[in-house]
């Protein structure tokens, strides 16, 4: 469980150093991970991720 949430913060970290390009389908791409790279932490991530951008488009 601890090891999941160091790897979910990891993501998350991450994540907010790429550079934002508006709107949604641009998160795979600006990721920069194939899909096969791609652990199921980093998935859910992403998925939550992609999830709080449309609840929240304008930031």
């Amino acid at each position: 469980q601890r090891e999941n949430q160091i790897e979910m913060e990891k993501t998350v970290r991450q994540f907010h150093r790429v550079p934002q390009h508006g709107g949604l389908g641009s998160d795979e791409t600006s990721l920069g991970t194939t899909e096969s790279e791609k652990s199921p932490v980093e998935d859910m991530a992403c998925l939550g991720l992609r999830a709080l951008k449309r609840l929240r488009p304008d930031e």
